[in-house]
């Protein structure tokens, strides 16, 4: 199944975001106060879009054809190429070249620096359970399932920490913006959204006034982002996460509803194709301007130079992605030349497809 337009709009939404993420990451470390926990909630829109995502790759790879051990199989040994090549060379860098000290549960995933990569592998581990359940079931009993679920796993869970006085929250990778598996239910819930727009595409409400909504929940999204920056574990830290999640997903889907002119849509959209890279090696990054020279505290000329040097970074990326892809595919790929082709031709799609059977 082939969606450009979903492709052009994940990859730009992807764009945006790992921007943001590289400069709040900068101002915790090179600028006087306290900006840490937004760049956390900013990666709850690559568990949605990844989840987007992964429902298209399960598409294709099944394409009407039966549930077989094979195809599962291949889709987690291409998962785990594409994740952990590059996560393992940041590891080697940082425990080598800059005195880290990590274990073997750091470089499995299990327990990781960053953030996003043991969490990622969480909702890898149970996509394929979710994309069965939503094509066996009516996806408004898909809906009812996940988010009953979630929410009784968050009702168990805080009632057993704030009674019982004990935290499931092992090393700190169950609980994602002070929410049990807070980061699988995004997933889960990107995973549906074809499947939503398919069934509200034709909607005269959602034609009417998707604008507007889009309007309210970026809003909302942005002022939950900062409320739930500081999680106190308290009644109504929990209530605000649980907004900050729900107007997240509102946001994607409202972006994803339809298209829409994309300011700097290149650039974006390069970045968003490379943005697994460029969030491991940005850090790095930094720490190379910084002993250089460049990069000072609390200094506006080393902002601009670290804007103007960024070049460097996204073509590192760039090439090291590229790099990848020949090896896993003996060199028949040439990807950057691919991505640019389907940018030239998603620019050129005027409509949605939307090719997908419901139930």
């Amino acid at each position: 199944m082939k969606n450009l337009t979903s492709l052009g709009t994940t990859n730009y939404l992807k764009g945006i975001a790992i921007i943001s993420v590289l400069i709040n990451h900068y101002l915790n470390r090179y600028i006087e106060g306290n900006q840490s926990g937004i760049a956390n909630g900013i990666i709850a829109i690559f568990y949605i879009l990844s989840g987007f995502g992964i429902f298209y790759s399960y598409e294709r790879r099944f394409n009407e054809k039966k549930y077989n051990f094979r195809i599962i199989t291949k889709f987690y040994s291409d998962r785990i190429l594409r994740i952990y090549p590059f996560y393992i060379i940041v590891l080697l860098i940082d425990d080598f070249l800059l005195g880290e000290s990590y274990s073997i549960w750091n470089y499995l995933g299990v327990v990781s620096p960053y953030l996003f990569v043991n969490l990622i592998l969480q909702c890898y581990l149970v996509s394929f359970i979710v994309y069965y359940l939503l094509k066996k079931l009516e996806l408004v009993k898909f809906l009812l399932v996940i988010i009953l679920t979630f929410i009784l796993i968050n009702v168990f869970g805080y009632m057993v920490e704030f009674y019982a006085d004990i935290s499931f929250n092992f090393f700190g990778i169950i609980i994602y913006r002070g929410l049990y598996l807070g980061h699988i239910f995004l997933f889960c819930i990107g995973m549906s959204i074809p499947f939503i727009i398919v069934k509200t595409e034709k909607s005269n409400f959602m034609i009417k006034w998707r604008a507007q909504l889009l309007i309210v929940f970026s809003c909302l999204f942005l002022i939950f982002l900062y409320i739930t920056r500081i999680f106190l574990n308290n009644v109504f830290d929990i209530i605000n996460a649980f907004i900050f999640s729900l107007s997240t997903i509102l946001m994607i889907y409202l972006f994803l509803y339809r298209d829409f002119k994309k300011p700097l849509l290149k650039s974006f959209y390069i970045l968003g194709t490379y943005s697994y890279p460029i969030y491991l090696f940005h850090l790095l990054y930094y720490t190379t301007l910084e002993s250089l020279g460049i990069i000072q505290n609390n200094s506006i000329v080393s902002i601009f130079l670290t804007i103007i040097l960024l070049p460097i970074l996204s073509g590192f990326c760039i090439l090291i992605q590229n790099l990848l892809e020949l090896i896993l595919n003996k060199g028949k790929t040439k990807l950057f030349t691919l991505q640019l082709n389907s940018l030239k031709e998603y620019k050129s799609v005027k409509s949605k497809n939307t090719d997908i059977s419901i139930k």
